[in-house]
């Protein structure tokens, strides 16, 4: 299959990144250097709940068949 143009619309990490920003605007504050960051991501890596990666995961069939359906083009997802 030829990567569509709307790549994201099939990228589950999309997905777990959207969640981890949202876990990120919780804090109030944003991490101040790169190590900084590179340790709340390791943190919140661990907090992403298994019930989100498996529901992106199972997901992915339906995502396939909408980004074909709408030949490469933008989805709801």
């Amino acid at each position: 299959m030829k990567w569509p143009s709307q790549s994201p619309d099939i990228n589950p990490l999309e997905h777990i990144w959207n969640w981890l920003k949202a876990d990120l605007d919780k804090l109030g504050s944003r991490p101040t250097s790169p190590d900084a960051l590179w340790e709340w991501l390791q943190a919140a890596w661990g907090r992403v709940p298994m019930s989100l990666i498996t529901s992106v995961v199972d997901g992915m069939p339906r995502r396939v068949a909408a980004v074909i359906e709408a030949r490469g083009d933008a989805t709801k997802y």
